[in-house]
């Protein structure tokens, strides 16, 4: 079945064929091919386990785990493979996280949470994933920053697959990964989960512990357990960047991700362009000029028109310079009218129509 190419699949066969990163399994129905670390031999018995992938309308498993098949148990149950990475974990379903897979990973922890069933969330080469503490390890609390090795079972989660440790060894200190810069629909449908990640954004609104992000290809709600609310504060109209663990936000009741929440565990945020202390110092441009090259142009850079009302509707307002028209929805109070003459500051969005102007700060008449 090639429609779930993500799932962990199991087969059971005789290695037919094998080399460097590879082999080729067989059983009644047919063949396999297998990439994995470390091939079995030719006619060895073996059970595999791995994730399913394609190429083209060719089926084969990736990240493979194999074991020689116990040709004595006599249809009794068999034991399940250890899973070594976080990947492997994460990619099972809720039925097959619940059947305690054994796992035994190394990974750099990137975010502390002892308010959550006393767990963190750490990283190895391959993603990121929650691990939950039946028992502290001895000595000091892991600490964000630290290598460890982690042995323990898989269990369903509340949202997606984690690690219940039984077991957690420090290895040393070491550096936090290189950030993944998730996608937009990477953002919202709740795949980057447990992830150490970097996101940039305009501050449009601050509220508890909640920043609302204008980003490229819309609004994100970004949302913290313990920032100063004063220095989150000072933030708006800035262009920031957010490092930190991503948590996807979801409906208790359903489990379904909230599109467009989320939550950073850990942030490091740094201010990549502060507000602009007069917002009209915005360099000017005619609707013409939008469509023109500019080495500094950008989704998330302000641009200043000047323009004539032309057509109002529910705060809707359509604007004509010379010839050419744009659209924007005023964020502030000011009553404009048809035929007004404007100068309107927001951010530029190009399309197959009209440009529009986004977020906009200021109208003045």
């Amino acid at each position: 079945d090639l429609s779930n190419r993500q799932a962990m699949v199991q087969i059971s066969g005789t290695v037919e064929a094998s080399g460097p990163g590879r082999m080729r399994v067989r059983d009644a129905t047919g063949k396999m091919l297998v990439e994995l670390l470390q091939p079995a031999p030719v006619g060895t018995k073996v059970d595999v386990l791995g994730s399913l992938g394609h190429a083209a309308s060719t089926a084969f498993l990736q990240d493979g785990l194999w074991r020689k098949t116990d040709e004595n148990t006599g249809g009794t149950k068999r034991a399940l493979p250890i899973l070594t990475t976080a990947a492997q974990v994460q990619r099972l379903k809720p039925d097959e996280a619940d059947l305690h897979y054994p796992v035994q990973i190394r990974a750099v922890v990137i975010c502390d949470e002892p308010s959550l069933y006393n767990g963190l969330f750490v990283q190895d080469m391959t993603h990121g994933i929650f691990v939950r503490q039946i028992s502290p390890p001895t000595g000091n609390r892991p600490k964000v920053g630290e290598y460890w090795e982690i042995e323990g079972v898989t269990m369903h989660g509340d949202f997606a697959p984690l690690i219940e440790a039984s077991r957690m060894t420090r290895l040393g200190q070491t550096t936090l990964p290189e950030p993944e810069r998730p996608t937009w629909d990477q953002l919202i449908n709740g795949s980057m989960d447990a992830q150490y990640v970097e996101i940039q954004g305009i501050v449009t609104e601050v509220k508890w512990q909640t920043l609302t992000l204008l980003m490229h290809d819309g609004k994100m709600q970004v949302s913290f357990n313990e920032q100063d609310q004063r220095e989150l504060n000072r933030l708006i109209d800035s262009l920031i960047s957010i490092r930190g663990t991503l948590r996807a936000c979801w409906n208790d009741k359903t489990h379904q991700v909230e599109v467009g929440h989320v939550n950073i565990g850990n942030p490091l945020i740094s201010t990549v362009r502060p507000a602009s202390e007069d917002i009209f110092a915005t360099p000017k441009k005619s609707v013409a000029d939008l469509l023109l090259y500019d080495m500094q142009a950008g989704a998330l850079r302000r641009v200043q028109v000047t323009g004539q009302i032309v057509g109002l509707r529910a705060g809707e307002y359509y604007l004509m310079d010379g010839t050419n028209g744009l659209h924007f929805t005023s964020g502030n109070q000011v009553a404009l009218r048809a035929g007004d003459l404007v100068e309107v500051v927001g951010f530029p969005e190009l399309g197959v129509g009209a440009p529009i102007l986004r977020e906009i700060g200021r109208a003045h008449v």
